[in-house]
Formats: structure tokens, sequence, C-alpha cells
């Protein structure tokens, strides 16, 4: 069986989480406003489970890891396509077609986590907290936020 046929759920929730901060780390790179973008259905949505209802994406209904890898391989490299045009300064609309490209993988994370019951917020803090930990400051700072905690 080749790796891409293994649904291991647990590395699939990694590979979402991380992708989902990527997606946001880019939407702050192109000063894109993803709650904009996402058009006025999902402008009052705080959930992202109820997002994914709300706008959709292109997951389809197979929700298997190679059914999921498609889209995705699709949009990022649509993505990576902007990314070396803007390299080499072709004629091409970049800025708009990293933000398309954004919005899409956006969407199919989002999406894909919810079709899995995959609580990306949480996984986003507790990701996000890994790296931090990893940072030369945080020994600075992590006693400070504790003290203004109690």
């Amino acid at each position: 069986m080749a790796e891409i046929d293994v649904d291991d759920q647990e590395r699939v929730a990694r590979i979402l989480a991380d992708a989902f901060i990527i997606t946001l780390a880019t939407a702050n790179t192109l000063n894109q406003d993803l709650g904009v973008d996402l058009g006025d259905g999902a402008s009052d949505v705080t959930d992202l489970a109820r997002l994914a209802d709300v706008v959709g994406s292109d997951l389809g209904s197979d929700n298997s890891v190679a059914g999921l890898l498609r889209p995705f391989a699709r949009h990022a490299g649509a993505l990576a396509k902007a990314c070396e045009s803007l390299d080499h300064m072709e004629t091409f609309p970049f800025r708009a077609a990293m933000r398309d490209s954004n919005l899409a993988l956006f969407k199919l994370v989002v999406a894909a986590g919810a079709a899995r019951s995959i609580p990306l917020e949480q996984r986003y803090r507790e990701r996000l907290r890994v790296v931090e930990e990893r940072s030369i400051f945080d020994r600075h700072l992590q006693p400070a936020a504790s003290a203004t905690a109690s």
C-alpha cells in the first residue's frame, strides 16, 4: 500500500493545522482580509466548522487523503506558479493569483478539518505554542505572562 493511501488521522490533523497556519500567515503577507474575501455569508460566522458549510470548497465528497491531495496540490501549485512569476518579474497577475490560491487553500483546509472533525482552532494554538517554545525569546517572555495571569 502506498503512503498516500494510508489515512493516518493524527498525521492528517497535524498537516491540516500547519496548512491552516500557513494560509493565515500568507494572508498576512499579502495583506489579505480572508473575512472579506470569503464573502457576505461568512462575515458573521465565528466557528470554523460552520464556516466550512457557509463558504464551501472543492473538497467534494471524497474526504480520503488521496481525495484531499488533488485539490490541495492544484491550489498549492497555482500559488507556487504565482510566486515563481513574481520571482522572475513576469507579466502575470501574481498578487491576484496568490490571493485566489490562498483563499482556495484556506477554504479547502477549513472544509477538510470540519469533515474530519478536527478542531483547527485548538490545533492552531497548540502548534504555535510548540513553535514559541523553540524561540530564544520564549524563556524571557513566559515569566512575564505568568506574572500577569496571577
